[in-house]
Formats: structure tokens, sequence, C-alpha cells
């Protein structure tokens, strides 16, 4: 029954890595800032408080309980707050996000604080080595994905002269960007007409190019280019 109750909670923490590695994967691979190893960070950390509602740990050995509410009350509060805490660490700048990794690694810390501080300490354990691993081991292996970074990209022309549809993807063709889900639509009562498209390269400096041809375009009027959330 020991050795069952160890399996299960060394497979829960190690499921929940590669749940949460998967989805975080597709997000990698479409260049969100919120990627592999954060997902993963945040599912092991979910995982190992649930642990917390389903083993009390007594002498040193997991047994079976039933859910404590004011344990959870307790844990709610504390992973709230460190929340806050994580989220001050978030700064964009520019086309990039720094400290989304460290965010979740203060939360996954977290979590593991608060099994120490109740005594489960194999969980805890086990969800330190995952981690390290997680920050360190999978960061090369992340870095080597072939990574496709989405832009939203706005454009706004005197309806006089202005260019269409063909003629636009041509210039974001040029500059290495596939585009799709392009929409036209006037503004202005009619002075102007506005370009709509969602990008997407595999060059991260495809972005200044483009940003550089459509600044000494005369026949834009204002043009908008962001990240995709």
């Amino acid at each position: 029954m020991i050795e069952d109750a160890y399996l299960k909670i060394g497979l829960s923490l190690l499921g929940a890595l590669c749940a949460g590695g998967m989805i975080g994967l597709e997000r990698s691979r479409r260049g969100r800032q919120a990627g592999f190893r954060e997902h993963a960070l945040v599912c092991l950390a979910t995982c190992q408080l649930m642990l917390i509602s389903i083993f009390d740990w007594k002498d040193g050995i997991p047994v079976a309980q039933a859910f404590d509410a004011s344990a959870g009350r307790i844990i709610q509060g504390v992973m709230s707050g460190i929340g806050f805490l994580g989220a001050g660490g978030i700064i964009k700048e520019g086309f990039s996000v720094r400290g989304v990794t460290t965010a979740a690694s203060i939360w996954t810390t977290a979590s593991i604080g608060v099994l120490i501080g109740i005594g489960f300490y194999f969980p805890a354990m086990v969800t330190t080595l995952l981690t390290l691993t997680t920050l360190t081991l999978l960061r090369q292996w992340e870095e080597r994905l072939h990574r496709r970074i989405e832009l939203r990209l706005h454009l706004r022309q005197c309806r006089d002269g202005a260019l269409h549809e063909p003629a636009i993807l041509a210039i974001v063709k040029a500059h290495g960007f596939a585009a799709s889900t392009v929409s036209a639509y006037g503004a202005g009562e009619g002075r102007f007409l506005d370009h709509d498209a969602i990008l997407s390269t595999a060059d991260e400096t495809s972005s200044h190019r483009l940003i550089e041809t459509l600044t000494n375009d005369t026949r834009f009027v204002e043009f908008g280019l962001a990240p995709l959330e």
C-alpha cells in the first residue's frame, strides 16, 4: 500500500508535467510568451497542491485522507498572494514579454514551500527535481523548436489611390510573412480604407524590416504591428 501511494504521487506529478508541457509546446511553436516551460510548471504546481486533499503524511508515510477544508482555505490565500507577486515581475517590452517563466517558477516554488510546511517531503522533493529539470535541461530543447511568430497588422490608407489586398499581400510576403484572415473596411466616413491581417513568420527580424518599409511608404496614413497574445 505504501509503495502504491508513492507510485501514485510520482506518476501524478510526472503526468501533470507532461500534460502541461504538451499544451505549452503548442503555444511555444506559435511564438507565445507563456509556452512549454510555463505551462508545465503551473500544471505541476497545481497537481502537487491537489495531492494535499488526497494524502496525509504521518510518520513519513502517505496515508489516504478526507479533504481538509481549513487547509484548502489557507493554501488558497497563500497561492493567491504569490500569484500577485509573480504577476508583478512580468514586463512587456515592445514585441517581447519578460518574466513569465519567473512568475511560473515563483508560483511553483510557493507550492513546494506549502508541501514542505505540512510535511509532504516526498512530493516536494519530486516537484523540486522536475522543476529544476524543466528550467535547465528542457530550456535548451525549447530554444531549438521551430517557432513561428504571429503578429496583428493594421493599415490605414486614404481612399483615393489605396492599395488593395493583392498588393498588400505582396508587400508582407516580400518581408517573409504569410498572411491569413485579411479583412478590409471603410473608416473616417469613407475617407480611409483600413486593412487588418494576421501575419506569421519564423524570422524574428522580419517585423523590423516591415516596419521600416511601412514607415517610409507615404501611401499609409498609419499602421500598427503588434504580437498576438
